[in-house]
Protein backbone atom coordinates (compact mmCIF):
# COMPACT_ATOMS: atom_id res chain seq x y z
CA UNK A 1 0.00 0.00 0.00
CA UNK A 2 1.69 3.67 -1.02
CA UNK A 3 -0.17 6.41 1.01
CA UNK A 4 0.73 9.72 -0.05
CA UNK A 5 0.44 12.83 1.96
CA UNK A 6 1.58 16.60 0.65
CA UNK A 7 1.49 18.48 3.55
CA UNK A 8 1.12 17.46 7.57
CA UNK A 9 0.84 21.01 9.65
CA UNK A 10 1.80 20.34 13.29
CA UNK A 11 1.61 23.65 15.55
CA UNK A 12 2.02 23.19 19.36
CA UNK A 13 3.50 25.60 22.23
CA UNK A 14 6.37 22.87 23.42
CA UNK A 15 9.22 22.89 20.97
CA UNK A 16 10.46 19.94 22.79
CA UNK A 17 7.68 17.53 21.93
CA UNK A 18 6.85 19.11 18.42
CA UNK A 19 10.49 18.05 17.67
CA UNK A 20 10.11 14.83 19.77
CA UNK A 21 6.83 13.64 17.40
CA UNK A 22 8.48 14.75 14.58
CA UNK A 23 11.16 12.37 14.98
CA UNK A 24 8.71 9.72 15.96
CA UNK A 25 7.86 10.42 12.31
CA UNK A 26 10.28 10.18 10.89
CA UNK A 27 11.43 6.75 12.09
CA UNK A 28 7.85 5.54 11.01
CA UNK A 29 7.83 7.57 7.76
CA UNK A 30 9.82 9.24 4.38
CA UNK A 31 9.12 12.69 5.02
CA UNK A 32 11.09 16.13 5.03
CA UNK A 33 10.73 18.92 8.12
CA UNK A 34 10.51 22.36 6.63
CA UNK A 35 11.07 23.71 9.20
CA UNK A 36 8.77 27.09 9.32
CA UNK A 37 5.63 27.45 7.55
CA UNK A 38 5.14 30.68 5.29
CA UNK A 39 2.68 29.62 2.35
CA UNK A 40 -0.04 26.57 2.30
CA UNK A 41 -3.13 26.27 0.10
CA UNK A 42 -2.57 29.64 -0.62
CA UNK A 43 -2.40 31.10 2.66
CA UNK A 44 0.33 33.10 3.89
CA UNK A 45 1.06 32.44 7.19
CA UNK A 46 3.47 35.43 9.17
CA UNK A 47 4.44 34.56 12.33
CA UNK A 48 4.80 37.26 15.00
CA UNK A 49 7.05 37.99 17.64
CA UNK A 50 4.57 37.16 20.43
CA UNK A 51 4.08 33.63 19.04
CA UNK A 52 0.99 34.36 17.65
CA UNK A 53 0.16 33.77 14.03
CA UNK A 54 -1.25 35.88 11.03
CA UNK A 55 -3.07 33.84 8.57
CA UNK A 56 -3.98 36.63 5.04
CA UNK A 57 -4.45 35.82 1.56
CA UNK A 58 -2.92 38.77 0.22
CA UNK A 59 -0.30 37.43 -1.78
CA UNK A 60 -2.77 35.72 -3.64
CA UNK A 61 -4.78 38.92 -4.19
CA UNK A 62 -1.48 40.57 -5.35
CA UNK A 63 -0.74 37.80 -7.38
CA UNK A 64 -4.60 37.53 -8.90
CA UNK A 65 -4.37 41.12 -9.44
CA UNK A 66 -1.21 41.57 -11.61
CA UNK A 67 -2.19 38.19 -13.87
CA UNK A 68 -5.28 39.85 -14.89
CA UNK A 69 -3.07 43.43 -15.51
CA UNK A 70 -4.93 45.30 -12.58
CA UNK A 71 -2.34 45.74 -10.18
CA UNK A 72 -2.67 49.85 -10.83
CA UNK A 73 -6.24 49.48 -10.50
CA UNK A 74 -7.42 52.35 -7.59
CA UNK A 75 -9.01 50.32 -4.62
CA UNK A 76 -12.87 51.38 -3.35
CA UNK A 77 -14.39 51.13 0.07
CA UNK A 78 -15.52 47.99 0.79
CA UNK A 79 -19.58 47.11 0.65
CA UNK A 80 -19.33 44.99 3.92
CA UNK A 81 -20.83 46.00 6.81
CA UNK A 82 -17.80 46.85 9.49
CA UNK A 83 -18.12 45.71 13.45
CA UNK A 84 -21.22 43.84 12.75
CA UNK A 85 -21.36 40.85 15.24
CA UNK A 86 -23.21 37.58 13.79
CA UNK A 87 -25.45 35.90 16.01
CA UNK A 88 -28.52 33.02 15.55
Amino acid sequence: MLIYVNDIIIIGNNLASLQQLVTKFHHAFSLTDLSVLDYVLGVEVKQQHDGSIILTKAKYIWDLLSKKNMSEAKPISSLMVMGCKLTK
